[in-house]
Parts: C-alpha cells; sequence; structure tokens
C-alpha cells in the first residue's frame, strides 16, 4: 500500500509539470482525436477511450486554472504573496490555501499562473510546493473518516509521511533549493519561478519515495501501531487487512 501511495504521489506531481510546459491547452484536441479513434475502428477503441480521457484531465486543469486567474490581479492575494518573503510563512500560506481548495494540483497551478507575472518573492517558491503537499492531505483525512480502519491508515500514512518530508525539507531549504534550480533550466524570471514551483514539487515526492521505501516496513508498524484494529475490523473476506 505504501508503493503505491509512493507512486500516485509522484504520478500527481505531473500536473504541474504539464502546466509549465503548457501541455494542457491540448486538452481539446486530445478529446477529440480519442473521439475519431473510437469511432473509425472498433479496435482503436480503447485506445480512443484513453486519449479521450486525457484530454479531459487536461482541459480539467485548463478549467481549473482559467478559474482561478483573477488571483493575478486581485490586490488581497496579491499583497498576501508579496508579504511571504519568510519561506516558514509561504509554507503556512500554501498549507492552509490547499486544504481550503483541497487540491495540490488547483493550488500549484495558482502558484504557478501567479509567479509567472512576477509577484512571488524568489525564495517562497519551493516552500510554496512543499506547503501543498501537506495541505492536500486534509481530502484524505476526511474522506477517511466514515470509513473503515485500512483508509484511517493510509490517510495517516499520507498525513504523516509529507508532514515530517516537508519539515525535513524546510530544515535544509537551501540545499533542497540549490537542487531544484539545478534542474530548472528557465532563465526567464517568471517563467523560471513557475517551473521552480512545479519543480519542487516533483522532486519533493521523489526524494519522499526514495527515503520511505527503505524504511516501508517499519513505517508501516508505526502507522499500526497509532492505529489499532479490532479484531472484528482487521479481517475482511478471511484476510488480514495491512497497510
Amino acid at each position: 500500500m505504501l508503493s503505491c501511495h509512493s507512486g500516485a504521489g509522484i504520478g500527481s506531481t505531473f500536473i504541474g509539470l504539464l502546466l509549465a510546459f503548457k501541455v494542457t491547452k491540448y486538452g481539446l484536441m486530445f478529446m477529440f482525436g480519442g473521439y475519431l479513434a473510437g469511432s473509425v475502428k472498433q479496435a482503436w477503441k480503447h485506445y480512443g477511450g484513453m486519449a479521450f480521457g486525457l484530454g479531459m484531465v487536461f482541459h480539467g486543469m485548463e478549467i481549473m486554472s482559467s478559474a482561478f486567474a483573477f488571483l493575478k490581479t486581485y490586490p488581497p492575494f496579491l499583497n498576501g504573496l508579496e508579504n511571504l518573503s519568510n519561506p516558514w510563512a509561504a509554507l503556512l500560506f500554501s498549507i492552509f490555501f490547499t486544504a481550503l481548495i483541497q487540491s495540490s494540483g488547483a493550488a500549484i497551478g495558482v502558484f504557478m499562473s501567479v509567479a509567472e507575472t512576477g509577484s512571488l518573492p524568489v525564495s517562497c517558491g519551493p516552500a510554496l510546493a512543499l506547503g501543498a503537499n501537506i495541505g492536500t492531505c486534509l481530502t484524505a483525512v476526511l474522506a477517511s473518516l466514515s470509513q473503515g480502519v485500512g483508509a484511517k491508515r493510509v490517510a495517516a500514512a499520507l498525513g504523516i509521511g509529507r508532514f515530517v518530508g516537508v519539515m525535513v525539507c524546510m530544515m535544509v531549504l537551501p540545499v533542497f533549493s540549490m537542487i531544484v534550480e539545478r534542474v530548472v533550466s528557465t532563465e526567464t524570471p517568471g517563467l523560471r519561478q513557475a517551473h521552480i514551483i512545479a519543480g519542487s514539487n516533483t522532486i519533493f515526492n521523489i526524494l519522499l519515495t526514495v527515503a520511505l521505501l527503505p524504511a516501508a516496513e517499519q513505517f508501516a508498524k508505526i502507522i499500526r501501531y497509532l492505529i489499532p484494529a479490532s479484531h472484528s475490523a482487521n479481517k475482511q473476506n478471511g484476510k488480514d487487512m495491512t497497510i
């Protein structure tokens, strides 16, 4: 389960990369191509469906980014971001903003859109990306409240793992920022800041996965200790429910 969770965490960061390279604007083209492929030949139906679904994801992210476009010129929001020269303040702002809209992808998209205008302090980009990784855990926590022990353990693993990982990165933020800046090759100021936010999100999740996987069994034991299961909840269909 931890391996799946880690893989999903890395996969979700590609939303930011797609936004950074403007791939999402081709969503309608993917949908149209997928529809044609499925209509022309029966053997292509499944591939057409995949392309259509991918196009819907791209177009949905484009619509979501457009919905928050007004924040680029909204004075209270811009004034708040301009005052985030302290990385810890940027981290807290990102946590609450992401928890409010319940989507790290949408939050990263908003931050990148604002960064392209040059309104963000250079030092707060990585902290905003790190905060989004904590804020998005609220969705999993809320969803797990009405679920069984397994769901609660997954939500706890997500929240604890990301919280600890973010705290470690914040403690060595200059080193983390240097790694990200070396990866980002764009030199245009506003665009570079947007790419740094997207890169920080991806690199953090890769580093977190590399750190957690060798200790997956020990981490799972901690989660099982924190959220114990009763005998009746511990078995379902004759199989042990483990994280």
